[in-house]
């Protein structure tokens, strides 16, 4: 059954217990509902509008209860424009909705398709969608709203493709899902662009966001997330998260960011294939557990990768990150290539950490193996040790720095071997400081020790700068590596 109504008429229309109709071509003023439908099947509206009077419905389109209704090729201003509740199979395409409190809300309905519909200047939310299931947010455009696609308390939701300008707080907000999967928006502008909150088992791929002020990519209290292929620029975070949980932030990009990435009170996470071209840091982790940094470049930063603690007594106590690993890493051009502040129980292993002003700097941290590194050419020192115990060097590539290749500031017994030094501090007369003499340069069992460029010809101990006198009795005669 199709029912087509001229312009020229007015009213409402009200559904109860109907199937298998299509209205088209209507134009609604009311103070109240324009439209309500319920408990109703294959309902069909296209065309509906509203006329230019004073005066808007509270809500042109409301259905409670029905199945296989669609709203397609309409245009509406009003307090809220569409609203489902307890609804199924819905189809919501190429609408136009501005200028009200709501632009489509969704609650405690499941398979719905909203897609190729334009949102402007709503005042609390364009898409809203609660406890539902099996939602669809496709090639929608956002322009100038408070927050443009809200979801909260619900599973298997997808929000694809879409364009979203300039809305205020949030561009996409996702509290307490289950597998929401955000791929492929374009985001400009706002406060922050996706946000993620208490959800599990979601992810948040291929996005392009830009001049967000505050963060690209907001993550917290949330399990089990996927975060790759975005690209994020001229904002103050790409991405910042707490309390995050088993999730992998994997090839995301940043450009003229504050901060590439941070995150916080974090465990079993994974940050991989980083791009940081032009960050003031690039990665920045504080107080954690079981956080892999592998395979990310990080240029041009103050800091490539930063690891600290916080001065409240947070669930680690004094130790910032702990049983931590940061592999294969190359953090070039900067100030500091890796700097970790107190933490304990790390490996950092097959950095290049080449061309900044100081290429690896510890501070107050315990039991760190630091093997395979190559730290090249850095302005200042290669390595930088302060304040720090029972840590192994071995096997690192430490050359051409211009001033010591590793210096050891009030530090105790940490252990050096098989390492090769070569041609740092020219014009010195050692390539290592040392202020206590309370470190091992050798391996004490195997009687060996490291590998220096311009050894007295390979005759006696290697001496340490430093008023610990400290020296490597065991000098290796060639190269380790």
């Amino acid at each position: 059954m199709q029912i087509t109504i001229p312009w020229s008429q007015y009213g409402q229309l009200f559904f109860a217990n109907c199937k298998d109709i299509e209205v088209s071509v209507f134009d609604i003023v009311s103070y109240t509902p324009g439209i309500i439908v319920a408990h109703s099947n294959n309902i069909k509206f296209n065309a509906i509008g509203l006329d230019t009077a004073p005066y808007a419905p509270d809500k042109v389109i409301e259905f409670y209860n029905c199945t296989e209704c669609e709203v397609k090729n309409s245009a509406y201003r009003a307090n809220e424009c569409i609203n489902v509740i307890l609804s199924s199979n819905f189809t919501i395409q190429n609408n136009d909705l501005g200028w009200s409190d709501y632009g489509i809300s969704i609650s405690s309905s499941t398979d719905c398709s909203i897609f190729d519909n334009d949102f402007e200047n709503q005042q609390i939310d364009a898409i809203v969608v609660s406890n539902s299931e099996d939602i669809s947010l496709l090639n929608n455009t956002f322009f100038s709203n408070r927050l443009g696609i809200d979801v909260y308390n619900s599973r298997n939701v997808l929000a694809a493709n879409n364009r979203l300008d300039v809305n205020i707080v949030n561009a996409i907000r996702s509290w307490n899902n289950e597998e929401f999967k955000i791929y492929g928006n374009s985001i400009w502008g706002g406060e922050k662009g996706i946000v993620s909150e208490y959800s599990r088992n979601s992810s948040i791929s291929n996005n392009q966001l830009r001049e967000i002020s505050d963060a690209c990519i907001s993550l917290y209290g949330s399990d089990n997330l996927t975060v790759n292929r975005n690209n994020c620029g001229d904002s103050e975070y790409g991405i910042i998260g707490g309390d995050i949980k088993h999730s992998v932030l994997d090839n995301n990009e940043f450009y003229h960011t504050d901060v590439g990435i941070f995150i916080e009170d974090s465990n079993n996470c994974n940050i991989s294939r980083t791009y940081s071209a032009t960050s003031l840091q690039g990665i920045w982790i504080v107080q954690g557990y079981d956080i892999l940094v592998k395979d990310n470049t990080i240029l041009n930063a103050n800091i490539g990768i930063f690891s600290e603690s916080v001065s409240y007594a947070g669930p680690y106590e004094s130790y910032g990150v702990v049983s931590s690993k940061f592999i294969n890493n190359t953090c070039m051009y900067g100030v500091f290539g890796i700097k970790i502040i107190d933490s304990s129980n790390c490996s950092v292993e097959n950095n290049n950490l080449n061309y900044n002003d100081y290429g690896l700097n510890f501070q107050n941290v315990d039991m760190i193996s630091i093997l395979n590194n190559s730290c090249l050419f850095n302005n200042e020192l290669g390595i930088w040790i302060q304040n720090s115990i029972n840590c192994t060097f071995r096997f690192n590539l430490i050359q051409n720095n211009t001033l010591y290749g590793i210096s050891f500031e009030n530090c105790h017994n940490n252990t050096l071997s098989h390492n090769a030094f070569l041609y740092n501090n020219l014009g010195g007369s050692s390539q290592a400081y040392d202020d206590t003499g309370t470190n091992f340069w050798y391996n004490i069992g195997l009687g060996e020790g490291n590998y220096w460029s311009g050894w007295n010809s390979g005759l006696g101990a290697y001496s340490i700068d430093g008023p610990g006198s400290a020296a490597d009795s065991f000098p290796l005669d060639s190269n380790p590596l």
